[in-house]
């Protein structure tokens, strides 16, 4: 879940204001825990729904049995459509799919985004966009790891290149905090509410990557150990981005740059903490596209079988390469054209993210639970869908009505 967005944090609440800023953190960190249970909650209900129907088709001596998941035409989803389409219709999922894709294509441009700004102070003779090729090739092979328990070791060695920008926000940011007045600092801003909402839920985020997580951890049938991961992940990042996000605004006030990292001064420890961050938005990219990959690899399967297995057949090493480097050459392709990091978290978060990670949620638990929810906690969905609607649209409103610079 952490990713390029932490970066943009700062700037985010020089925008919004860092009273208003802070606080709307505790709100969205709330949020989308919320919005994450009510996910994992209608995933559960699918799998003992489903686990029901298959004992009664073994008790009837039925031979085709529909593994969990599976449709029709032998395409496995990934897990985010399936409850989607099993929760409110195929054309609600159709919409989520399109609405995860994006998510994750943006994820990615915005780490190539910073990995390439970082990779041309290395290799400023290099063009721009042989920088990009060079990423688009080694993320399409680090792509064909399988599984997300193998990829997690890139997250967890990515994660740690975050200590890096602790020790030069107190290397260079501390000192800024005793010597500089507080005179530019903004408290609360209502003007800069759209930029902060969409790069704050663009950075609290990680609906695209619970529910492949949640199946692979096996915890189905004991969700209360799901729920207790992602309370510690939650609380753990809120408190991560109010350090980073507050720290690096209160140094910096006005000259906040819209990534952190370039305020920092030239010296050993801010080359150290650049190169440490685009190793790790690499290690990162590869977890945040594997969605896109299992969505690929289903379709391949299923309209291309390499095999007598009909829609499972297995995907051929080559052919799941190809795969990958199609599917990288999008957000490569974006970060061409779009090498502006705040614009594109904004964007994404606001619109992709406020859909996948508020509203349908919301709407497929309203849906799946409702003859079982009480008038009271209904209201209160109700009122959750509406906020994600209204900062969804004002912050994907807000790079095209807005002037970026005060």
């Amino acid at each position: 879940m952490v990713g390029s967005g932490i970066l943009a944090l700062p700037w985010a609440l020089k925008r919004f204001g860092v009273a208003s800023g802070v606080a709307g953190l505790l709100v969205l960190a709330v949020i989308n825990v919320v919005a994450i249970r009510l996910l994992i909650a209608c995933r559960v209900r699918l799998f003992e729904l489903e686990g029901e129907r298959t004992r009664v088709r073994e008790d009837v001596g039925t031979a085709t049995l529909v593994p969990v998941g599976e449709d029709d035409d032998g395409i496995v989803p990934n897990p985010y459509e399936m409850v989607a389409r099993r929760a409110v219709g195929p054309h609600f999922a159709r919409a989520c799919t399109c609405a995860l894709v994006a998510a994750q294509l943006g994820v990615v441009t915005a780490y190539l985004d910073v990995v390439t700004v970082t990779a041309l102070v290395l290799v400023p003779w290099c063009p721009r966009e042989a920088v990009l090729a060079a990423l688009w090739l080694g993320l399409s092979v680090a792509g064909l790891l399988r599984g997300l328990s193998e990829v997690s070791w890139l997250a967890l060695a990515g994660l740690s290149c975050y200590l890096f920008v602790i020790a030069a926000l107190v290397r260079y940011g501390m000192p800024r905090l005793r010597e500089r007045g507080a005179s530019d600092l903004e408290l609360f801003d209502p003007s800069g509410f759209g930029w902060w909402y969409g790069i704050a839920m663009f950075a609290f985020e990680g609906i695209g990557t619970v529910l492949p997580i949640l199946e692979e951890m096996r915890t189905l049938a004991r969700p209360e150990v799901f729920h207790a991961v992602v309370h510690t992940s939650y609380l753990t990042a809120f408190c991560f981005y109010v350090l980073v996000g507050g720290v690096g605004y209160v140094a910096y006030g006005s000259e906040t740059a819209d990534v952190i990292l370039f305020n920092f001064p030239p010296s050993l420890l801010t080359t150290l903490t650049t190169r440490s961050m685009a190793a790790m938005m690499l290690f990162s990219g590869v977890v945040q596209i594997y969605p896109i990959h299992r969505i690929a690899d289903g379709l391949a399967r299923a309209r291309f079988p390499s095999g007598g297995g009909g829609g499972s057949a297995h995907v051929s090493t080559g052919r799941r390469f190809a795969l990958r480097a199609l599917v990288t050459l999008v957000p490569a392709g974006i970060a061409c054209v779009a090498p502006n990091v705040s614009t594109v978290v904004d964007l994404v978060g606001a619109s992709c993210f406020s859909f996948l990670g508020v509203l349908a949620p919301v709407a497929m638990y309203l849906r799946l639970f409702a003859d079982e929810v009480p008038r009271s906690q209904r209201a209160l969905l109700w009122l959750l869908g509406a906020f994600g609607l209204l900062g969804g649209a004002i912050g994907t409103l807000s790079p095209f009505v807005m002037d970026r610079r005060r």
